[in-house]
């Protein structure tokens, strides 16, 4: 790969007058050549101040390009981005994400062998402990993933113009496009130190377990688009629940585990203290394993009903 190939960010942008000039900021504060990159901003039909936000900043920086559509959805203001995309590199993102400031740099090392076909990151989330997420903390090198998810991710664009892009019919627009780059031949890495914080707050328990809803709903339905039999995604959520429910009761029985669970008491602190939440720690624990409850309840449940045709 060239020492500075010509990367394009893709943002697909709706109402997002709150973060949207954090997010453009911290992309131009990558220490990579101004010529060498595109920020391209798809505006899915806002009807707040986000294509101010998004202008005021296009009158310094040449690099950010703002297009704006009728109202379509998400993935196809992400699709059509791609499609105007010059970069060897595409870059993904969201208008409510930041990225740290060796981004670039970061992804492209991930690509050190023809074979693969996409890089991507993890996540922190910010703003409230109803987002949450503590699984990067069990990963501590790259490894080859099934899926990337769009908020922090990096593809080849010979790869993904070749397979069509994004399927806008597709509820979970990650997780097919990254299906699809498998099924074509690629591999996918995930970096676990490459992380965005995700600044959106759910607020509630009950707007946390909605989307964990979704969020299985969109998972099945990608899943048998592709006809990947039913083992597939129940050996998705055992792992799930592997990582995320060992710890709590086989795990602290070793020294190491010990160790992690500090680190998890550690950082849930951290976050009370920089966001001053006014919540206990003994609540952010339960609302974690009920997010991964609802998920798992889920998944069980569009599996159910997508196979027998129920509902």
């Amino acid at each position: 790969m060239k020492e500075f190939p010509f990367i394009s960010v893709v943002i697909a942008v709706y109402n997002a007058e709150r973060t949207m000039a954090k997010c453009l900021k911290s992309i131009i504060a990558q220490n990579y050549p101004f010529d060498k990159y595109e920020i391209i901003t798809v505006d899915d039909s806002s009807d707040d101040d986000t294509p101010k936000k998004i202008k005021s900043l296009m009158k310094k920086h040449d690099c950010i390009k703002y297009i704006r559509i009728p109202h379509s959805g998400y993935s196809m203001a992400e699709k059509i981005g791609m499609k105007m995309a010059k970069g060897d590199l595409i870059f993904l993102t969201n208008s409510d994400c930041y990225v740290p400031k060796n981004w670039f740099r970061r992804l492209m090392d991930g690509f050190d062998s023809e074979d693969i076909g996409g890089v991507g990151g993890g996540i922190k989330h910010v703003g409230d402990c109803y987002h949450f997420s503590w699984g990067r903390l069990y990963e501590n090198k790259k490894i080859q993933v099934y899926a990337l998810a769009a908020f922090n991710s990096c593809f080849r664009r010979d790869v993904i113009s070749k397979i069509g892009f994004i399927d806008e019919k597709t509820q979970a627009e990650d997780v097919d496009l990254s299906l699809r780059v498998i099924m074509d031949g690629y591999k996918l890495i995930r970096d676990p130190f490459v992380l965005v914080e995700h600044d959106h707050p759910l607020h509630s328990s009950t707007n946390m377990i909605k989307k964990n809803f979704y969020y299985a709903k969109s998972l099945v339905s990608t899943l048998k688009k592709h006809n990947y039999p039913p083992f597939f995604s129940l050996r998705f959520l055992l792992m799930s629940v592997a990582i995320f429910i060992f710890p709590f009761i086989l795990f602290p029985l070793a020294l190491k585990e010990l160790y992690i669970s500090r680190m998890l008491i550690k950082e849930y602190r951290g976050m009370i203290k920089k966001y001053n939440l006014k919540i206990p720690l003994l609540k952010l624990t339960f609302l974690r394993v009920l997010r991964l409850l609802t998920t798992l309840l889920g998944s069980f449940y569009y599996f159910i009903i997508s196979t027998t045709g129920i509902g």
